[in-house]
């Protein structure tokens, strides 16, 4: 039931309402007997610094092109229409080919990054 409710994107929330509170926390945080423990959180929280660039925008392109492909396998396999599934073929740049010895279909993702997929053909398609 609760993966069924929806949320809102974003929730309003009046500056005045939030300053106390905020003031309050923030005090805490940096009292200083806390201070030390603050600044450590602080540094751990931190990125990391050594990363390339360019992988760390590949990575994030493939988790994109990961999440779309799960969204549009799950329509599929749900029964989107023959017509619906060439077109998400062909957007997911999927190249699939047919191995009629074992009955199998392997499949190929062009784009960001190459993926074989070996699964059972179903009702001959």
């Amino acid at each position: 039931m609760a993966d069924k409710t929806e949320h809102p994107r974003n929730v309003y929330l009046a500056e005045q309402d939030l300053i106390g509170p905020l003031d309050s926390w923030l005090s805490t945080c940096f009292a200083p007997h806390r201070l030390a423990e603050t600044i450590d959180d602080l540094y751990a929280a931190q990125p990391e610094l050594n990363v390339d660039p360019g992988a760390a925008a590949a990575v994030k392109a493939v988790e994109k092109c990961d999440r779309a492909l799960e969204r549009h396998r799950a329509a599929l396999e749900a029964g989107a229409d023959i017509d619906r599934k060439a077109e998400v073929y062909r957007q997911l740049q999927l190249h699939a080919t047919y191995h009629p010895v074992n009955d199998k279909c392997g499949s190929r993702l062009m784009s960001i990054r190459t993926a074989g997929v070996i699964a059972s053909v179903r009702g001959g398609t």
